[in-house]
């Protein structure tokens, strides 16, 4: 059996079962997962500026590969959202100054400053300053979205991505899901909205066979929940771990809850 082969087997074995919820109002998810690559053809891609570099349903994911990683570095998709960019005046361009050791030194503390700010200071301020976009972004999100939503009866299939790593202790199955848009905040009464929302979860299996599952680990928010296998909190159906998808947080969760005060994971979606 080639690589190939070997790790879509364990995926289809072990894909977990994705469990969608409503909030506290009753409203349902808005957004599930999608082909990342749709999201990249109905999105344009802008350079800071910010200055439109390829418009609209001209965006692949191939003429993305063909352009230099140093060339793109600072560019960003842009899905639902243009209401919100200034109006591009061009300025002389200034000549780039090398990048030196002290350069680099700084950039690696941003880094790092950015990452606490993730961990700790943001979900200190999100009670008080909730990071929500303008309702006429949010109602944009919808109506791009509408054709892939999976709730409608020509939409197409939801997509999971996943890969495998070998490590010297596990295997380990990472399966992700893109989704178009988090409207947590505006759609839900959560903290934030945001374009573009990445979500994971990680199995660890044994590195013989028959390759049980040892440990997982579950996205949410930046950080990651880890039980063993056979811990009280993992539900399985059969081989598939249960997943409770956060109500436009996307977050996931063991077991079904309210997490945080504000995110609904009670598995009562319908989906």
């Amino acid at each position: 059996m080639t690589t190939e082969a070997f790790a879509a087997a364990l995926a289809r074995r072990y894909m977990p079962v994705f469990v969608f919820s409503r909030d506290a109002a009753g409203r349902p998810e808005n957004f599930y997962p999608m082909d990342a690559t749709s999201f990249v053809r109905l999105s344009a891609l802008y350079a800071p500026g910010p200055r439109l570099v390829i418009p609209r349903g001209q965006v692949t994911v191939e003429r993305l590969q063909e352009m230099p990683a140093v060339a793109t570095r600072d560019m960003f998709l842009v899905f639902a959202s243009e209401s919100l960019l200034p109006v591009w005046r061009p300025r002389a361009v200034v000549p780039a100054a090398p990048v030196g050791l002290w350069y680099r030194w700084m950039d690696a503390m941003l880094d790092r400053g950015y990452d606490i700010g993730a961990r700790v200071v943001l979900p200190l301020m999100r009670r008080w300053v909730p990071h929500r976009l303008p309702v006429t972004v949010w109602q944009e999100a919808l109506r791009r979205y509408r054709p892939f939503d999976i709730r409608h009866t020509h939409a197409p299939p939801p997509v999971l991505y996943y890969d495998l790593q070998e490590t010297s202790s596990f295997l380990v199955l990472h399966f992700w899901c893109f989704y178009a848009f988090n409207d947590w905040g505006t759609g839900h009464g959560g903290y934030n909205d945001h374009e573009g929302d990445w979500e994971s979860v990680h199995l660890f299996l044994e590195p013989n066979p028959p390759h049980r599952v040892r440990w997982l680990a579950y996205a949410a928010h930046g950080l990651a929940n880890l039980e063993h296998a056979h811990s009280w909190e993992v539900e399985w159906f059969l081989d598939h771990p249960v997943v409770y998808v956060g109500c436009g947080s996307h977050a996931a969760y063991f077991r079904p809850d309210v997490y945080g005060g504000e995110d609904w994971a009670l598995g009562d979606g319908g989906v």
